[in-house]
């Protein structure tokens, strides 16, 4: 019972399993019933095809014996058909002379209430010289006898129908047997294609934020299986890395924060702890300020990481121009260069993508104002934006101080600095790069850095272009 309530039972969701089972029992039982219903047709209709056969050819020995001057009134039928259509009471034949007014010349035997002339008899001489009718278990053929009459040979057929009945029953046996066997293996089969899958989900709900390293075994035994393995697998490795990150970034973010507040901390407890001169609270107060103002640079920058990577990266962006961004970018830090002695120049031809606007300003924002920060008097930052058959390319390279080598595979990562005493000079919070690169993954570009200490650093970014991002204007 509960087998079959496993299989059959109502459910809000059936398993695979019980899916499986039914559909196979269903096509085999649609599969069953044609055969048993053909069978039953063709064994039926050979039966009586057969009888049919017997009763025409003693028909034509009657008709010969008729054409050999033999009396209608003695007309009997031949023993060898009496012994071929049986000598049980059930079986016996009988037969019907008419004349051509069809009046009964002649009978033989019982003739069932429903026996008459036929209306309208087939010429001799036709494709099919006879008139075959059939009462429940009884079957006629009727002929025309050499004068014009009819001459007709029925009987029942009780031992066809038994035989008919005994191969019905001997093919439900059959039948039965066949369906024991194609509930074994539909089973087995089911469960050999279910057993895989719920393997999988167990698999798969023993995998939490505390088992990043748990993985759904890639050797499965359908090829479905196995490439659903792997895009499970392939779904968990992002998951796990996006954790991670998550992780680092919360670790790192409270490791930056402790400093600021632990300076304000300390200057607030130092300028409260007894009366001091108005100079020494002025020094405590800028203290406090720098590191509040610290903390309000990180924030912004956290919150703009935060925004890029919660933003859906398939939104529908204007068509951007990157040269009028750049041009922009100048624009608002020349005042910041004049004071440094430092020059912005500019190679600009166009360079369209769809993107957020203030997202691109803020990446060449970065990375202007990262070779602004580390130039030298008198030296130069040099954006260059072009389109070429496959991309779209920001480059932004200085002649400043240049990047040492060991310091370059790390530069992009969250809270790095190069130079921890010039970072804070110049409120850099190690974000900048950080958000430079998630900005550029984010559109599917990429970005990569070669740079040489005392004689610069040079920036490419490379996006792809517009049609290949399947963006193109309608």
């Amino acid at each position: 019972m509960s087998f079959l309530k496993e299989i059959w039972g109502k459910r809000s969701s059936p398993s695979l399993f019980s899916l499986l089972v039914r559909s196979q029992l269903i096509l085999l039982g649609i599969v069953l019933i044609a055969f048993l219903l053909s069978s039953f047709y063709l064994t039926y209709h050979l039966t009586v095809r057969n009888a049919e056969s017997d009763l025409l050819a003693a028909t034509q020995l009657l008709t010969n014996q008729l054409n050999s001057n033999v009396a209608v009134t003695d007309l009997k039928l031949p023993d060898i058909y009496e012994h071929r259509f049986g000598k049980a009471p059930r079986d016996h034949a009988y037969l019907a002379v008419w004349n051509s007014q069809g009046v009964l010349l002649h009978q033989v035997g019982n003739l069932p209430a429903f026996i008459r002339p036929v209306e309208i008899l087939p010429p001799s001489n036709g494709p099919h010289p006879f008139v075959t009718r059939q009462s429940g278990k009884d079957l006629t053929v009727t002929i025309a006898t050499p004068d014009g009459g009819q001459l007709l040979i029925g009987r029942p057929l009780a031992k066809e129908f038994d035989s008919i009945w005994g191969t019905v029953w001997r093919i439900l046996v059959f039948a039965l047997v066949i369906i024991a066997a194609a509930i074994f293996t539909s089973i087995r089969i089911a469960r050999s294609i279910s057993a895989p899958i719920h393997e999988m989900a167990r698999d798969a709900q023993t995998m939490g934020a505390n088992q990043l390293d748990s993985r759904l075994a890639p050797d499965q035994p359908t090829e479905e299986l196995s490439v659903l393995a792997h895009a499970f697998n392939r779904v968990i490795n992002n998951l796990a890395d996006g954790i991670r990150r998550q992780q680092q970034f919360t670790a790192d973010a409270a490791h930056e924060l402790r400093t600021p507040v632990s300076i304000i901390l300390s200057q607030s407890e130092h300028c409260l702890s007894r009366e001091r001169a108005v100079s020494s609270y002025q020094e405590g107060f800028r203290t406090c300020l720098r590191a509040s103002q610290h903390m309000k640079r990180l924030v912004e920058q956290l919150l703009d990481l935060s925004r890029i990577n919660s933003t859906n990266s398939r939104q529908d962006f204007p068509l951007v121009d990157l040269s009028a961004v750049a041009s922009e970018v100048k624009d608002f830090l020349d005042p910041i260069a004049h004071q440094k002695e430092q020059l912005i120049r500019l190679e600009l031809a166009p360079a369209f993508l769809k993107a957020d606007p203030i997202q691109l300003k803020q990446l060449v924002l970065n990375l202007v104002s990262n070779g602004l920060n580390y130039g030298r008097v008198g030296g130069w930052v040099n954006i260059r934006t072009y389109e070429r058959q496959d991309a779209v390319v920001l480059i932004v390279n200085d002649n400043g101080e240049g990047i040492d080598s060991a310091h370059l595979p790390f530069i992009f990562d969250r809270f790095y600095r190069v130079d921890q005493v010039r970072t804070v000079e110049y409120g850099g919070v190690g974000l900048g790069l950080s958000l430079v690169k998630d900005i550029i993954e984010r559109y599917g570009g990429t970005i990569q850095v070669v740079s040489t200490v005392g004689t610069g650093t040079t920036f490419e970014v490379v996006f792809p272009r517009v049609h290949q991002l399947g963006l193109q204007e309608q």
